[in-house]
């Protein structure tokens, strides 16, 4: 594996900080390939350089201490690219049909073309994708939807619920179709995601899809996250606002993977 000097080491932990307000120490020695205690002392010195805030386990994106201002301002990146490709995905789904959400800014987008469906049922694991589905009831009295949320522990970041409560509760379900992202999709690494919670709870739920939708805007590709949560097998169908080159739609197309540009 690669080693890194200390100052690509504190560089990376800054651009993660940008990126997504908050690290692990467990995570980045991980990816980094140092021990724990090295990923404390480089957080200790950036710390008392006024570069970030700790918390126990990892370090906040300093003066950014709301889950709230975090989650919004990724839900409000690109989001008419975001929209135009839920837009596209929501057509796949139908009367009748059982289907599951996983956490994702780009995911949830798909709940506001969704509310004239007759007898749906969606599972998810994304409080805000709940929160959105409630809205969408109050709003659209006819708007027909069994909501099942996958109960477990709160990741403050994502707003996603995980755990061995999450996972086990998953396995008791069977859906149609999962609509699913990724924080980053390359050529070397396929899926990748920030938190390992994340890829758990994305490989349970592949398994008991019988089509695995993903949904992944153009700022995601050429990107590796720290956990691998996936390969281009796992995908049915890649719904993205990206102009892939001749080499990407080879390797996916080689994987059996129907790619729709919106």
């Amino acid at each position: 594996m690669k080693s890194y000097t200390q100052f690509e080491r504190r560089k990376y932990i800054l651009d993660e900080l940008d990126q997504y307000n908050r690290v692990m120490v467990n995570d980045l020695a991980k990816v980094l390939n140092v021990t724990t205690e090295t990923i404390r002392r480089d957080l200790d010195l950036l710390h008392k350089e006024g570069k970030l805030t700790k918390i126990h386990g990892g370090a906040l994106k300093k003066n950014d201490h709301t889950v709230e201002l975090f989650f919004n301002k990724r839900r409000n990146e690109n989001i008419d690219k975001k929209r135009s490709i839920a837009m596209a995905a929501s057509n796949l789904v139908e009367d009748n049909d059982i289907i599951a959400i996983e956490v994702g800014t780009t995911t949830m987008q798909i709940l506001d073309y969704l509310y004239d469906k007759k007898n749906l049922t969606i599972l998810t694991n994304s409080i805000p994708a709940a929160n959105k589905i409630i809205e969408l009831k109050e709003q659209y009295e006819s708007f027909d939807c069994k909501l099942i949320v996958a109960g477990g522990m709160l990741n403050t970041n994502s707003l996603a619920l995980s755990g061995d409560m999450t996972l086990n509760l998953l396995d008791h379900f069977t859906v149609n179709k999962l609509f699913a992202s990724c924080d980053g999709i390359s050529l070397e690494k396929e899926l990748t995601c920030t938190y390992i919670e994340d890829a758990q709870i994305f490989n349970r739920l592949k398994k008991n899809a019988r089509q695995v939708v993903m949904m992944v805007d153009e700022s995601k590709f050429n990107l590796m996250k720290f956990y691998k949560s996936g390969s281009f097998d796992d995908i049915d169908l890649l719904f993205t606002n990206a102009k892939l080159d001749a080499e990407w739609q080879s390797a996916l197309i080689a994987k059996g993977v129907e790619i729709i540009t919106v």
